[in-house]
């Protein structure tokens, strides 16, 4: 996990984590999955990052597709993200800063 993104889980800034990791191209990944990141970095048309995202980016697509059902729904989107990185690394501890 990229520091930028522990930083932000740590500030408990979990919309801005959410994008990081969806938009932030690997250092190994195919080029159509580097495109779609930086396709949705630009754009941050979800939406269209569903279509474009490669179906094996699992965590991905389910943060996206959620995304999409609640675009306003900040608070749940900090829950979601906090689950699915909590899901992800579970060895990372979540501090209250």
């Amino acid at each position: 996990m990229s520091l930028q993104r522990k930083e932000k889980i740590v500030q408990r800034r979990y919309d801005e984590a959410a994008l990081t990791f969806l938009s932030e191209p690997r250092l190994v990944e195919t080029e159509e999955a580097k495109e779609a990141r930086v396709k949705l970095k630009e754009t941050l048309d979800y939406k269209q990052a569903l279509k474009i995202f490669p179906k094996y980016l699992k965590f991905e697509i389910a943060m996206l597709n959620y995304l999409v059902k609640h675009p306003k729904d900040t608070e749940c989107i900090s829950c979601y993200t906090k689950k699915t990185w909590t899901t992800l690394h579970p060895s990372l501890p979540i501090i209250s800063v």
